[in-house]
């Protein structure tokens, strides 16, 4: 790799990315122009969680402590999400050489994401030497671009109410129709807005309060009730 910039790179990977950034961190350790800090995990753990390890990082990334971050989970997409909750992060899922070095040119990304189940060591290696050799254009266009990334992060802050139910607080599940339909009958006396003095559709079996009356999809067959002529065998029928 040649000579990189940056003296402190941080790494973080979970029990899927583990073997990779045990790899990754080997390869980087060798290079003498940078200051490598593992944010763990020190070890294989099965049922470990990303965003114990993914956290710690991009907080340092974002705070300065470390310049970038390489973040690692078993195909990449938890670490790119967990990361780029930290206010200050720029993480993307990484796939290709080109937008190892692009994420950084044009968007200034600070945190390689990676997929220890889906990318073999040494092209990730590859990817990890793009990342930290390119650096940030400052093109006015992508300025103007990372400003208004900026201002979401400056409206959905951590102080705003995240727009999603807590677990407890989840909505009631919706009453069946013919509940509904009951209540909007016995409250309304009867009466839909815009529509006429009728039952609810869905709900041809509701008693009327006025009358008393029972109201059925289909009434008994009896005298009052006109029925048509038997219907014929056609020529030529079986049976």
């Amino acid at each position: 790799m040649r000579s990189s910039p940056f003296h402190r790179v941080g790494i973080a990977a979970d029990h899927g990315g583990y073997e990779l950034k045990e790899y990754l961190l080997s390869e980087l350790l060798r290079e003498a122009s940078a200051e490598v800090i593992d944010f763990g995990n020190s070890q294989f753990v099965a049922d470990d969680d990303y965003p114990d390890f993914i956290t710690p990082l991009a907080t340092a990334v974002a705070s300065g402590e470390v310049v970038r971050g390489i973040a690692i989970c078993g195909s990449g997409v938890g670490a790119s999400v967990c990361a780029n909750k930290i206010a200050g992060v720029r993480s993307a899922l990484i796939n290709d050489s080109f937008s190892a070095h692009q994420g950084v040119e044009d968007d200034d990304m600070n945190i390689i994401c990676l997929g220890g189940r889906v990318v073999g060591h040494a092209l990730a290696w590859e990817w990890v030497q793009a990342f930290l050799q390119a650096q940030f254009s400052g093109q006015a266009r992508h300025r103007r671009r990372l400003e208004k990334v900026a201002q979401l992060e400056n409206r959905w802050s951590p102080t705003r109410t995240f727009p999603h139910p807590k677990p407890e607080e989840s909505p009631r599940k919706p009453e069946p129709v013919r509940a509904v339909a009951l209540e909007r009958w016995e409250n309304e006396g009867g009466e839909i807005p815009g529509q006429p003095h009728l039952p609810h559709p869905a709900e041809r079996h509701l008693r009327s309060p006025n009358d008393g009356n029972s109201i059925t999809p289909n009434p008994p067959r009896n005298a009052d009730v006109p029925v048509g002529p038997p219907l014929q065998r056609l020529p030529g029928s079986g049976g």
